[in-house]
């Protein structure tokens, strides 16, 4: 699957090395690629780690797809979304988070994104007449994606309580290491 990198190009070098990137990856993704350009690439990626963060951002990719799939398209609906999902990032305190609650931030933003596309399918699959395998069929698929999101924000919440209860005992041991360094130096 190849996958369409943007890249601003400042001048003459910078699109050399674009082109030389973009003519790489062609020889790469297929099926057997050269131990050459399969080397090549790793050493590219090697020395760019910001190019193997952004293509192996599974996250990204699974948002990216959900967004596009119940856009449709209509670039509006798409964009938008886009950026509903960067102002819950921004909310969600994504920048600034560790690993593991980006990767829950992300998990949060996916089901989220699900969810309310499963509520418009499901309003459109139910709202005439149907039968009843197709309302229950919608509502298991609906109930499951509310689920997810539950979880998904359940998750967060709890590992940002722990890490708060952490960091509490840690200043309270820090506190203490203090007032027995003052005693010992006055004593």
């Amino acid at each position: 699957m190849t996958e369409n990198l943007q890249v601003t190009v400042t001048g003459k070098e910078e699109f050399g090395k674009f082109k030389t990137v973009e003519a790489l990856l062609k020889r790469t993704n297929i099926e057997r690629p050269a131990q050459a350009d399969r080397a090549e690439l790793r050493r590219l990626l090697r020395e760019n780690p910001r190019m193997w963060k952004w293509a192996g951002d599974v996250s990204r990719r699974a948002t990216d797809h959900v967004i596009k799939t119940y856009s449709g398209k209509s670039f509006l609906s798409e964009e938008s979304q886009q950026r509903a999902v960067e102002l819950m990032r921004e909310e969600y305190g994504h920048k600034d988070a560790p690993p593991l609650e980006r990767m829950m931030i992300e998990q949060i933003i996916i089901a989220w994104l699900c969810l309310n596309a499963l509520i418009v399918v499901h309003a459109s699959k139910t709202y005439e007449s149907h039968s009843t395998g197709t309302g229950l069929y919608w509502d298991r698929r609906l109930s499951t994606a509310q689920r997810r999101f539950t979880c998904a924000v359940e998750s967060l919440a709890k590992v940002r309580a722990l890490t708060a209860a952490a960091r509490m005992a840690e200043s309270r041991i820090e506190r203490q290491a203090g007032n027995v360094r003052q005693l010992k130096a006055v004593g």
